[in-house]
């Protein structure tokens, strides 16, 4: 009669445990977010798509300074790279863009003048995309990708898409265009592998 009730005691003592240790990685998520809408938000509305940085600063610790004063823009069809040293502030440019956090210290994020604070998260993030540096692509053709975040779009979509990523006019020197599967037995450079991906992005 000991031995079943140790293995029970024991079999409680376990399932305690493991239901504690699956609780702890929900934990961040039901935290209410630091960034939100501001009362009476509108929806961002897009002309162009012109990105401007406007004499941002921004910092964790306030006695620690990332960004200082930086300020620069990009136009519609322009590439613009950001590069420096470590710590420099790069990764956090394009997190405060989609406001996973918010501007700390002075300055604005406008996308063709509007403020992105002053507009919902919602059509701010539906709005940006990003191309991992290795991106992935599912066993299908291109077309089947690319529709993969939007399936009940239509066709004319991921052409408009592959257009604005300039990537149409390659596309369509394959026999079967859009229709190719992917990784036809061509070679896949990273640099073609990402500008593929870009417009599912």
């Amino acid at each position: 009669m000991n031995y079943p009730m140790s293995m029970m005691t024991y079999n409680i003592r376990a399932a305690t445990t493991h239901v504690i240790d699956a609780e702890w990685p929900y934990q961040p998520m039901q935290k209410k977010p630091s960034v939100q809408d501001k009362p009476c938000v509108r929806d961002i509305e897009i002309h162009g798509g012109q990105v401007e940085f406007k004499n941002l600063s921004f910092a964790y610790n306030l006695a620690i300074p990332i960004l200082q004063d930086v300020s620069f823009a990009a136009r519609p069809g322009e590439r613009v790279a950001l590069v420096g040293e470590t710590g420099g502030g790069k990764s956090i440019t394009p997190k405060l863009l989609c406001r996973f956090c918010d501007v700390t210290a002075a300055g604005s994020i406008s996308i063709d003048g509007q403020d992105i604070r002053d507009v919902t998260l919602t059509s701010l993030r539906d709005t940006l995309g990003a191309v991992p540096q290795d991106p992935s692509a599912f066993d299908q053709t291109l077309m089947q990708n690319l529709l993969y975040a939007r399936p009940s779009a239509s066709e004319a979509k991921p052409v408009e898409a592959c257009k604005a990523a300039r990537i149409h006019h390659q596309i369509m020197k394959f026999p079967q265009g859009p229709g190719i599967p992917n990784q036809a037995g061509r070679p896949r450079g990273a640099s073609q592998r990402r500008r593929d991906a870009a417009p599912g992005h």
